[in-house]
C-alpha cells in the first residue's frame, strides 16, 4: 500500500480510521479499538498527512468563537 493520508475518527472507546493513496483512492476504513489505534498509527509510513476528526464540543467551541482547529473532513468517505 501506497498511504499518503489518514483520517481518524476520534471516540472514546473505538476510532474510525481511514487510509488514502496519492491519487485519492480509500485504501482502508476500519474500526479499532483504542488499545489497536496506537499499534496501526505506528505501521503508517514515515510522512504521512494524519487529520484528526474533531468531536462535537470542539464544534461548539468553535461556534462561541474560540479556536478549535478542525479537520473539514480530509479524506471522502
Amino acid at each position: 500500500m501506497n498511504i499518503t493520508t489518514a483520517s481518524i475518527d476520534l471516540a472514546k472507546d473505538v476510532f474510525t480510521v481511514y487510509t488514502q493513496d496519492a491519487a485519492g483512492k480509500t485504501l482502508e476504513r476500519r474500526d479499532l479499538r483504542r488499545e489497536a489505534l496506537r499499534t496501526w498509527m505506528g505501521r503508517l509510513p514515515n510522512g504521512t498527512v494524519v487529520g484528526l476528526e474533531a468531536c462535537s464540543a470542539a464544534r461548539e467551541m468553535a461556534a462561541l468563537g474560540l479556536q478549535a482547529p478542525l479537520d473539514r473532513g480530509i479524506l471522502e468517505r
